[in-house]
């Protein structure tokens, strides 16, 4: 093969290109500290880098939300201790006002401080931190309770609903105009699905855990809560003997819409319908099935967390080609299904109230005998007479007590009266009085006499059960309470048991996500080594091998300078 000058001069270009890029490539590693700069370099051990590299991130990220629960949760500890001492406060000053040795002035001095417990228990209640508000729930950017001045009197909100409507009123409030008040439609009362409200927060792959304390759990456990609670002892230290509250239970329902069998065909996905909750609106899709039913309508109302939190439901009854919307605030709803229009009455949905029949609070120790064992219930007009079991006690002061207690009522009605077990439910108030409600109606037009107590000749077993003889439902209940001071350490010590609890459980929230921190710190630390190990250069090879290849290119610069010698040629160009 002939050698010709163009050849060694190509090849020795082509070399020493070689050698000053190796030497690049070393160069860049000592400069950066990476083996790994882009895919090229290693293209297994790129795909490692990047997926160690998005786990760190993701790691790193679960810490910081671990970081910022702590500090959210040491703020509402704080804050929660807070109200334990003014509760134990509380105590104390009722324990001081129930003593018959008072005199005026000393009950004036201590109804004052109360009054400024509970505007300092409102402060608690609208505590903030970083500038959100800690017992909103999951709206923390608005102060989550207020007051209201209300026909029956000042009311306190939570999210802008009434926590408790029908809480303690002055005893000189007329009943019907409490029960208008119970009664209103626009009366926003907060659901049992919105007191659950709370604010969650990411802290691992799939771990989500709720961070705040809801501002209801908080302040109204225990009959009244803690607000109510120290509008009481006020009205006991200011010589009122009596109060007022008052039981209500209503939803909102739309008209029943006769439809074609044919509008329950959504394949074609053109089946739509738009529900209004207060000012919030939603276009609903419904799913793409034929024929639609209630349950996967359901589904998809569900899907939608204000429309579930606000209880709304579907009621499809395809037999009687019937469908009708309920929720437990006014609702809206408008759509097609197919050739049929829904249009709510009127832009709301109509009033639907339980009638109630509502005894008087319970306490001690409910026994049966011979001569007390058995009631009259009418609902409807069907009478049943409900026996409970023979020389059975029932302590009604505890949980188990009331639970045993309405068990065997509900047992009694559902094997003699089948029937009535869809027509009527039993329950304990939050004050323990037993309560029997009844399937929802029209609140403007319909009657709330059909559910009724009656005793058993000779017995006075209604008595027990804290009802009068032939006692009837209501659409709206008013019951008539005494003040007592000592009475009221019940109430007291019920609230600070609570917060004693959420306390109790803020601690474990805080020790179990310090573990956490400290297992995130160790993840962090572990795919950081592993990152390292994959990526990073060993700087000592590095510089040695920088240095070889350093040499190498000296050594190919030096030895091409020898074999290319210039020509005249070289000069004549």
């Amino acid at each position: 093969m002939r050698i010709t000058n163009s050849m060694m001069i190509n090849t020795m270009m082509r070399n020493l290109n070689n050698n000053l890029y190796r030497l690049s490539q070393l160069d860049n590693q000592q400069a950066t500290g990476k083996k790994i700069l882009k895919p090229s370099d290693d293209p297994v051990g790129m795909s490692q880098v990047l997926k160690l590299s998005s786990d760190i991130a993701t790691y790193e990220q679960y810490k910081s939300n671990t970081d910022q629960a702590l500090s959210w949760m040491e703020a509402t500890e704080t804050s929660v201790t807070q109200l334990k001492d003014v509760l134990q406060r509380v105590r104390e000053l009722t324990g001081r006002g129930a003593t018959g040795t008072l005199t005026t002035e000393d009950k004036q001095a201590i109804e004052k401080e109360i009054s400024q417990l509970k505007e300092q228990v409102l402060s608690i209640g609208n505590a903030n931190y970083a500038g959100k508000y800690l017992f909103g729930g999951y709206n923390t950017m608005e102060k989550p309770f207020s007051l209201e001045e209300t026909p029956v009197g000042t009311k306190l909100k939570y999210n802008g609903k009434l926590l408790s409507p029908g809480g303690i009123v002055d005893d000189s409030i007329k009943d019907a105009d409490f029960q208008e008040f119970l009664t209103n439609k626009n009366n926003k009362i907060l659901t049992n699905e919105q007191m659950k409200d709370g604010m969650k927060i990411e802290i691992g792959m799939e771990d989500i855990t709720e961070i705040n304390v809801n501002g209801h759990e908080l302040f109204q456990r225990g009959f009244g809560g803690v607000f109510e609670t120290l509008t009481k002892l006020e009205k006991v230290l200011g010589g009122e003997k009596e109060y007022k509250q008052g039981f209500v239970d209503m939803q909102y329902q739309t008209d029943a819409v006769t439809f074609n069998s044919g509008d329950l065909d959504n394949s074609a996905g053109d089946r739509q319908i738009e529900i209004k909750i207060g000012k919030d609106r939603f276009d609903l899709k419904l799913p793409t099935d034929n024929p639609l039913t209630e349950e996967a309508v359901q589904k998809s109302i569900d899907a939608v967390e204000l429309l579930k939190k606000n209880g709304v439901k579907i009621h499809l009854d395809a037999g009687a080609n019937q469908i009708s919307f309920s929720a437990e605030e006014a609702i809206e709803v408008n759509g097609t299904l197919g050739s049929t229009t829904i249009n709510s009455t009127n832009g709301t949905g109509k009033q639907y109230i339980a009638p109630l029949l509502v005894g008087e609070r319970l306490e001690g120790t409910l026994e049966t005998t011979p001569d007390n064992y058995q009631f009259q219930l009418e609902v409807g007009g069907t009478i049943k007479t409900i026996q409970l079991p023979l020389n059975k006690k029932y302590e009604l002061n505890s949980s188990a007590g009331r639970s045993e207690l309405i068990k065997d009522i509900e047992d009694q009605i559902a094997s003699s009266a089948p029937d009535l077990s869809q027509e009527v439910k039993i329950s304990f108030t939050e004050d323990n009085r037993l309560q029997f409600t009844g399937k929802y109606k029209d609140g403007s037009a319909a009657a709330f006499d059909d559910i009724k107590i009656s005793n058993v000749d000779p017995s006075t077993f209604v008595t027990k059960l804290g009802y009068a003889q032939d006692q009837t439902s209501e659409k709206a209940v008013v019951k008539n309470s005494e003040l007592d001071a000592s009475a009221m350490l019940g109430d007291i010590d019920k609230n600070l048991k609570n917060v004693l609890s959420i306390l109790s459980e803020i601690g474990a929230k805080t020790n179990r996500l310090e573990l956490d921190q400290n297992r995130l710190d160790d993840n962090i630390i572990n795919f950081k080594k592993l990152l390292s190990k994959t990526q990073d250069a060993d700087m000592a090879e590095v510089i040695m091998e920088l240095k070889m290849q350093e040499n190498v290119y000296r050594a190919s610069l030096s030895t091409g300078a020898r074999i290319i010698q210039p020509t005249l040629l070289d000069f004549i160009r």
